[in-house]
């Protein structure tokens, strides 16, 4: 695990099914993954025995990452206790944040790739308007064309 600490470029991790026994000292290793790693996007721990000192390490650390979009828990192993279902919440939350900012990075990327598009679209350097087409139709499909090739 130590490995993915200096990992740019691992995105999913699948643990699942491994009946690990999670306990502090995994969940730290893993809250420094977690803290250090921001190529990870989807970490599967299902099916392993997490402590709810575990969990909470692992949400600790999920305050702090920013790229995490997915962590599945689901187990039968874990305790049902109120302080574990509210540690779940937290997690929850951490993750739905980062889905959120993950989503508004991709609506950036776009709206760049429209903008830097503007610039072959429209405008006076624009190079389909350097030529005055005979309809409005072939580039409006002109354009729906490149728009769809960058994104």
């Amino acid at each position: 695990m130590r490995a993915l600490l200096r990992n740019t470029s691992l995105q999913t991790l699948d643990l699942s099914g491994n009946y690990i026994k999670i306990d502090d000292n995994v969940a730290k290793v893993i809250a420094q993954v977690l803290e250090q790693n921001t190529s990870l996007k989807i970490l599967d721990l299902s099916d392993n025995e997490i402590s709810d000192s575990a969990l909470k390490i692992i949400a600790a650390a999920l305050a702090r990452n920013t790229s995490l979009t997915t962590l599945d828990l689901e187990t039968d192993t874990h305790t049902d206790t109120s302080e574990a279902a509210s540690i779940n919440h937290q997690i929850q939350c951490f993750i739905r944040r980062n889905q959120l900012m993950a989503q508004d990075e991709k609506n950036a990327t776009i709206r760049r790739k429209v903008v830097n598009a503007g610039t072959f679209f429209g405008g006076p350097e624009s190079r389909l308007c350097r030529s005055t087409p005979t309809s409005s139709a072939p580039l409006g499909k002109t354009m729906i064309y490149y728009l769809n090739r960058l994104i």
